[in-house]
């Protein structure tokens, strides 16, 4: 697997490296964008392990986006481990397909580099495309667990409230006859006190 990384911090660069190499990656390492866009250009790589930067990280997604036209390059970054290096809602959104904190586990930064190949060998075992499509409301007595939803209920607000209440089997009369789901508001009569 051909493998660029970009990473300005040299030690964990040289790291980096190191490991993607014991696991029979080719790595091609860079401290800066510019030589990484152009080995890119050159040779697109499989998968690109990008530090994500304090600030323009999803130009510097864009950007090298814009170098990989197929579009086919893996996108993996690192994040810091700060309360600014949390929040994952902007790698993501700018094309970063999965990311992994420092400090780093060998074998996690090994197992998502990898992911590309596992997740093209299932996608190709997947021979039923409706499997996971989650689009239609599911009828909730279908599942196994419905059987037991009534105990599992009552179990749980018994314990939320401290008492033990009835549980009657069966549907009430007046419940639809093809259920989809249920919302149940509930306050608590310690919540109500002043």
């Amino acid at each position: 697997m051909n493998v660029v990384v970009l990473n300005d911090k040299r030690p964990e660069r040289e790291l980096i490296v190191r490991i993607l190499q014991q696991a029979c990656c080719t790595v091609e390492a860079f401290a800066q964008p510019g030589p990484a866009i152009e080995s890119i250009r050159s040779a697109s790589p499989q998968v690109l392990v990008l530090s994500w930067p304090n600030t323009g990280g999803p130009d510097l997604v864009r950007l090298l986006r814009g170098v990989d036209g197929s579009h086919q390059m893996y996108l993996l970054a690192i994040l810091d481990p700060t309360p600014g290096g949390r929040d994952i809602s902007h790698p993501l959104a700018a094309g970063v397909h999965d990311f992994l904190r420092r400090p780093l586990i060998d074998a996690e930064l090994v197992a998502r580099v990898q992911a590309p190949v596992r997740l093209f060998n299932w996608a190709k075992s997947v021979t039923k495309p409706i499997a996971f499509d989650f689009s239609s409301a599911t009828n909730l007595t279908r599942l196994a667990m419905w059987k037991t939803m009534g105990e599992i209920v009552g179990t749980d607000l018994a314990q939320m409230i401290g008492d033990d209440g009835p549980i009657r089997p069966g549907l009430p009369k007046t419940f639809p006859p093809d259920p989809r789901g249920a919302t149940i508001p509930m306050s608590l009569a310690a919540d109500a006190r002043p």
